[in-house]
């Protein structure tokens, strides 16, 4: 939505290209060839308005994608918000009905990220815990190469820039780890795989992981000093496939005491 009159520029880049939130990106990274077909609309009245008479013309069902996402678009989870450098998502949403209060993942052909910030030391001790239960895993296949890096997991987030994630894995031998095979993120993100197979799906599981432990043996260098933050991952855009996931009493815990990360039972 735009505040003003004014012109408009575009640009079309991958989420690691792009230097900060307000738009800058990197010049020394190469666009692509291809081109963009955009459509910039004025509605006289609300959107909504706007989509239905649009709709009784539209012959490639955008519009009612459009009024599909609207539909069914949910309120972000209480003290997350979406990473900037992948967007705004709507597949995470917060519940508390028929079970613990939990956050619940429904992606499905799309990428997102939620980051819940923190401030805590890493030290010998700490710990992140948390539950969850998967009912659908976004691949099939190993998800250690670009064209099938569809996955969930929950990550932290250091003060150095880099970012340790837990993901539950197709068929991936557990605590096999790889940096993030995408452009940019491969230079930031390290992954470790704690689940693998079907076997566990439809349960829910307490996962318990040293975090300081597996930086040294994932990452290795001099190590972070603190965690700036917790993220919730979702990948599916690449095969186009579903993953389904709801997680629950998320905390870092060390002996100073625990750091609770909602939603709890």
């Amino acid at each position: 939505m735009a505040e003003r009159s004014g012109p408009l520029f575009l640009i079309n880049h991958l989420s690691g290209q792009w230097l900060d939130e307000n738009g800058a990106f990197d010049p020394a990274s190469v666009l692509p060839e291809g081109a963009l077909s955009v459509a910039v609309i004025v509605w006289n009245g609300s959107g909504a308005e706007g989509l239905a008479a649009l709709s009784e013309h539209d012959t490639t069902a955008l519009v009612s994608a459009e009024q599909d996402r609207l539909a069914t678009e949910r309120p972000m989870p209480t003290g997350w918000s979406p990473l900037w450098r992948v967007g705004r998502t709507s597949m995470f949403c917060e519940e508390s009905t028929d079970g613990p209060p939990r956050i619940t993942c429904r992606c499905r052909a799309d990428a997102g990220i939620l980051k819940y910030p923190t401030d805590v030391a890493l030290n010998a001790d700490t710990e992140l815990v948390w539950s969850w239960l998967v009912e659908a895993l976004p691949s099939v296949v190993a998800e250690d190469q670009a064209i099938t890096h569809d996955y969930l997991s929950i990550a932290v987030e250091f003060d150095n820039g880099r970012d340790l994630t837990y993901l539950w894995s197709s068929c991936l031998p557990v605590e096999t780890s790889f940096p993030c095979p995408l452009p940019w993120w491969d230079k930031h993100e390290t992954h470790i795989v704690v689940r693998s197979g079907t076997k566990d799906l439809h349960r829910w599981i307490e996962e318990s992981r040293p975090i300081l432990s597996d930086y040294r043996k994932a990452v290795g260098g001099e190590a972070p000093a603190r965690i700036v933050g917790v993220w919730l991952i979702a990948l599916s855009p690449f095969q186009r496939g579903t993953g389904i996931c709801d997680y629950t009493n998320i905390r870092i815990q060390d002996s100073a005491g625990d750091v609770l990360i909602g939603p709890h039972a």
